[in-house]
């Protein structure tokens, strides 16, 4: 009968009858080395030549695809432009307003936190007298 480490060596590889037997073991098989691996090691450096060359063109295909959508547009150029500022301005004045919610609610954060503090701090002082 195999012990286990004989089978997890014989499982990775080639079995085949060993030429000779010493009968020392009760397993019959000898464990070939695997053929090279596949693959690349772990050690070796990533060439990233492919992925930066697909990243450059799906760029280059949005920004052609943006300037001929803009050319085939059914409106003028100006009218055009004029609707892009108009929606640039809307996106900075949504923008203004969320940062100010966002420092006043951190004030609130601020303020809520400091009382919170400085009553855990007398509750501790009134245990320690």
């Amino acid at each position: 009968m195999a012990r286990s480490a004989d089978f997890l060596r014989t499982s990775v590889g080639e079995r085949r009858p060993r030429p000779e037997h010493s009968g020392e073991d009760d397993d019959a098989y000898h464990v070939t080395t695997p053929p090279e691996s596949l693959g690349r090691s772990y050690d070796e450096e990533r060439d990233w030549r492919g992925p930066g060359i697909l990243g450059l063109g799906i760029l280059a295909g949005a920004l052609v695809g943006a300037g001929v959508a803009l050319l085939l547009a059914p409106q003028s150029g100006e009218e055009t432009r004029e609707q892009i500022a108009v929606r640039a301005r809307r996106l900075g004045t949504r923008a203004d307003a969320g940062w100010d919610d966002l420092r006043d609610e951190l004030r609130r954060l601020r303020r809520r936190s400091r009382r919170a503090a400085t009553r855990g701090r007398w509750k501790v002082e009134d245990l320690l007298d």
